[in-house]
Formats: C-alpha cells, sequence, structure tokens
C-alpha cells in the first residue's frame, strides 16, 4: 500500500464530496487498515471506541476534538469544506432521496419541504455544521452512556458547542484543507501533502437523485442567517486553500528547474547577485550605485525571502553584504532565520570596506530536499521621504542588500 506509515484522519463534514474522496484515500490502504466505522452510531453499536490502536485510515462523519481525544495519536488530518448554503441544500436533497437512519423517525415518513427540515429538532445539519465539526469539545469522559447523551445534546444544541475561533485555530492546525468547490485541486494538494502519486478526480458519489432544485427565497434567507459562522469560516478555509496550492505550485515549479546540489570544495563561493534573476518574496526592483553595483531595497513588507540551492557542506557561512541601512534600530530588530528557525549572526566588515552580517548554518538546516529558505525579517520601517527633506521617494524601506555570498566553513 502506498503510505508512509503515518495515520490519517479524514474529518468528514456531510456533503462536501468526502464520500468520493474517501473513495481514493482507501486505495493507498488495505482493508484491515481502515477503522471500519464511519459514524457516532456505528461506533455506539459496536461498543468499542476507538482507541488509535491497529488502524493507518480513520474517516468519517466524526467531529474533530471528539474523535481525537479519543485515538489519542497524533496523525496527519484531512477536511474538506463547501460554500454553507450549498451544503445545507445538498444536505436536505440527499435526505429526503436517500434518508439516514433515524431520518424518517423525525419526519413520521412524510415528505417534508426545507422550511420544515430547517426546523427538525436534530438541527446541527441546518446550522454552521463545520464550524461545529471543527470546535465541539471533546467528550467529558469515555462512558457510553454519557457519551450518547453529549452526542444529543450536540446534534439539538448545536449552538452550546460551536466556536468560531476554535474553529479556526483546528483548521490552521490540520494538513489538509480542501472545497468541494475546487474538489480537482484539493486532491492534487493532497496527493502533494501526502507524497502519493497523484490520481485523476474521480466521478462525485452518494449524490442524491433529485438533482439541484431552486429554494425560496425565504428559505434561503433564513439559512443564510443560521449559517453565519460557517460562512466565515468558508472564507477563512479558502483562503488557506489559496495559500497551500499557490505554495505546492511555486515548490514544484521550483524543482522542476533547479539543478542538483554539488559538493563545494574548502575556500570556493557560491554568489546569488541581485542583478540576476532569483527566487524570493518582498524585494523592490534592483537599483545600482555609482560603481554599478546592484542592490535591492526590503520593506514592502516586514519581510523578504530569498530561496536558494544550498552547497552540501557539514557548516555553509552566509555572508549578506549590505548597501545600506536606515539605522542602527533596523539592525538590532532584524531577524534571520534559514529554513524557519531563527539563526544568530555578527556584523563583519569586509577587506574592501563593505558591511555584511555572517551567518553560520550546520547541515542539518539546509533543506533536504535542495531548497534552502532564507528570510530577513524587521517591523522597523520609514519612508525616505520623512527623513530627508529632499527626497520624493515615498516608498516603506529598511535594508538594502547587495548580494549573498556563501562558502564551506
Amino acid at each position: 500500500m502506498e503510505h508512509d506509515g503515518e495515520r490519517v484522519f479524514f474529518c468528514h463534514i456531510a456533503k462536501t464530496a468526502g464520500t468520493s474522496l474517501v473513495s481514493l484515500l482507501k486505495n493507498h490502504y488495505s482493508p484491515g487498515e481502515v477503522y471500519p466505522h464511519y459514524t457516532w452510531n456505528e461506533v455506539q453499536a459496536d461498543g468499542a471506541l476507538p482507541d488509535g490502536r491497529g488502524y493507518m485510515l480513520y474517516r468519517g462523519h466524526f467531529h474533530y476534538h471528539l474523535f481525537m481525544g479519543l485515538i489519542g495519536e497524533p496523525a496527519t488530518v484531512i477536511t474538506m469544506l463547501r460554500e454553507p448554503i450549498s451544503r445545507v441544500l445538498s444536505a436536505y436533497n440527499h435526505s429526503i432521496s436517500n434518508p439516514p437512519p433515524g431520518f424518517e423517525e423525525l419526519t413520521n415518513g412524510k415528505d417534508i419541504t426545507l422550511a420544515e427540515y430547517i426546523d427538525l429538532p436534530y438541527k446541527s445539519p441546518t446550522r454552521n455544521i463545520a464550524t461545529l465539526y471543527l470546535s465541539a469539545p471533546p467528550f467529558p469522559n469515555a462512558d457510553p452512556d454519557e457519551i450518547a447523551s453529549y452526542l444529543h445534546e450536540i446534534g439539538t444544541q448545536p449552538e452550546r458547542f460551536t466556536s468560531l475561533e476554535r474553529a479556526k485555530e483546528t483548521l490552521d492546525s490540520i494538513a489538509v484543507v480542501g472545497t468541494k468547490e475546487a474538489f480537482g485541486q484539493s486532491l492534487q494538494l493532497l496527493s502533494y501533502k501526502l507524497g502519493w502519486r497523484h490520481t485523476e478526480q474521480p466521478y462525485y458519489q452518494n449524490v442524491g437523485r433529485y438533482g439541484d432544485f431552486e429554494p425560496r427565497q425565504a428559505d434561503t434567507d433564513r439559512l443564510h442567517e443560521l449559517n453565519q459562522l460557517d460562512m466565515e469560516l468558508y472564507a477563512y478555509a479558502q483562503a488557506r486553500f489559496r495559500r497551500d496550492y499557490e505554495a505546492m505550485v511555486r515548490d514544484l515549479l521550483w524543482y522542476r528547474y533547479v539543478t542538483e546540489p554539488r559538493d563545494l570544495p574548502a575556500g570556493e563561493t557560491v554568489e546569488i547577485a541581485f542583478d540576476h534573476p532569483f527566487e524570493g518574496d518582498g524585494w523592490y526592483e534592483p537599483e545600482y550605485d555609482e560603481s554599478g553595483q546592484a542592490f535591492r531595497w526590503m520593506g514592502r513588507e516586514t519581510w523578504a525571502t530569498l530561496y536558494f540551492v544550498a552547497p552540501r557542506a557539514d557548516v555553509v557561512t552566509i555572508d549578506v553584504y549590505l548597501h545600506h541601512v536606515i539605522d542602527r534600530g533596523t539592525l538590532d530588530a532584524l531577524e534571520i532565520r534559514v529554513n524557519s528557525e531563527r539563526m544568530p549572526f555578527k556584523y563583519v566588515r569586509a577587506e574592501d570596506g563593505q558591511t555584511l552580517l555572517r551567518i553560520a548554518v550546520p547541515a542539518r538546516l539546509l533543506d533536504l530536499q535542495w531548497i534552502t529558505k532564507m528570510g530577513l525579517i524587521t517591523d522597523r520601517r520609514y519612508r525616505p521621504v520623512d527623513v530627508d527633506a529632499g527626497s520624493e521617494d515615498d516608498r516603506l524601506l529598511s535594508i538594502a542588500v547587495r548580494k549573498l555570498v556563501l562558502t564551506r566553513a
């Protein structure tokens, strides 16, 4: 089976194309590695709570904190979200065309309108269900009777267990967040994050037989009122997905065209000059001093980044050659990070009189996938027009850099 031995939990919020995704997930695991239950009803009927032992894939309609509190093991978590109103309409369509267990008891076996569906005693499917799934607190204890009571309260009084801030924090901690509206791209992101070969998008499964229908405006308006938290959470998830997808594309394009790192003999250097193309963000366009040397200002943001192929060596010294700094306080506030770890640096005066910042980077911090990310961060920025009466430059500036020089220490 194609997986790396890490547990995966797919937190399946109903009607988000999750059934289609599950069919793909299961292709990567043998049947004995997949937790057999998919709903809380199945868990309760079995009488044995999940404990995180013996399975590699958990998937189902399980609230995140409730389920993670039971399995008690680290896991790579996946979830999918969907535009909230269309999700409720799909849930209604599915319930009346393929009634889930217990649904006919709620409706007395009768067909019901959307308005009646919204008013059913079991309210969670129509009220901020994504926020509920990602924020409901864990079970107070593992007593089966109390668990049944707790689940009933969550279903009938969802507002008591729903927190937008907690749901956002949960999303931030989840490895892969996709959306039904970008299902194909979500599968690509999932394959990328888990290191799997990409599988083509399947046809949608578990679709209600009545297809799309046009709800009354009054019902739509009410659903908007009842799902304000989910609407904000969905926007938050979309932004997260876009960032992750763009980062994936950037990484794949970058790895496609970079060269393999080479051994660097002692004393030999690699130079990254700012008058040549380079990968990075947060820099202004190159400028040139009187001698024709290129430099770039940072300050557009409070950070600037550079991506480069680090040579193979036990320790690599990175010299950051400075052109200009707004003031000493900007340097004092400066952080330098290599692959997210903050690095100490010292000021050095080169033989030609240039000032540089020197960082000694151990091999353990150089990216194993060849690409090293270096970040410069300072919150001290100024506009030249504010400190020089003769200037017309209103850009936010902090530090100007000429080049980077990498040397095997």
